[in-house]
C-alpha cells in the first residue's frame, strides 16, 4: 500500500507534467492562430494594393481625359509634340503610381509572411517546450518520490573503483 504523502506527491507530480504539456499546447495553438491571421492579412494587403492600383490607374486616366479635353478645348493639336509629350509623361505616371501601389502592397505582405512563419515557428518551440517541461516534471518527481532510484542511477556504471 502507498502512503498518503507519496500519493500526494505523485498526483502532483503528475499535474505538473499534465500543465507543463496542456501550457505548451495553449501556446502553440495561440501562435498557429496568430500566424493564421498573419497570412489573412497578407492575403488582403496584396488584395488592397491591386484594388488601390487600378483605382489609381482609372482616376489618373480620368484626369488625363480632362487634360486632354481641356487642351483641346483650347485649340491645341492633340497631335502636337507638346501634346504628345504630355500624354507620354502622363503615361509614365499612370504606370508609375500603379507599380509604386503594387510594390508596397507586396512588401507589407511580404512582411505579413515572414511574421506568420515566424509565429509558426514560436508555436513548435512552444509545443517542444511543453513537452519537455513535462517530461522534466515528471523526472523530477520520480526522484523526490522514490529516492532510493536516484541513489540507483548514480550508484551504476561510470564510478572508480576503489
Amino acid at each position: 500500500m502507498c502512503d498518503p504523502v507519496s500519493a500526494i506527491m505523485g498526483v502532483g507530480m503528475a499535474a505538473g507534467a499534465a500543465g507543463s504539456f496542456m501550457d505548451g499546447q495553449a501556446q502553440a495553438g495561440v501562435a498557429n492562430y496568430n500566424a493564421t491571421v498573419s497570412r489573412a492579412q497578407a492575403e488582403d494587403t496584396k488584395t488592397s494594393a491591386s484594388l488601390d492600383a487600378q483605382s489609381s490607374r482609372a482616376r489618373m486616366q480620368r484626369l488625363v481625359s480632362q487634360q486632354t479635353g481641356a487642351l483641346a478645348a483650347r485649340g491645341v493639336s492633340l497631335n502636337s509634340s507638346g501634346a504628345q509629350t504630355l500624354a507620354g509623361i502622363a503615361g509614365e505616371e499612370i504606370g508609375t503610381e500603379e507599380t509604386s501601389i503594387i510594390q508596397t502592397g507586396q512588401s507589407q505582405a511580404t512582411s505579413l509572411s515572414a511574421e506568420a512563419d515566424l509565429q509558426e515557428h514560436q508555436g513548435r518551440l512552444a509545443r517542444f517546450r511543453g513537452y519537455t517541461n513535462a517530461a522534466s516534471s515528471t523526472l523530477n518527481g520520480g526522484m523526490r518520490l522514490w529516492p532510493g532510484l536516484s541513489a540507483g542511477l548514480s550508484g551504476s556504471g561510470g564510478g572508480a573503483a576503489t
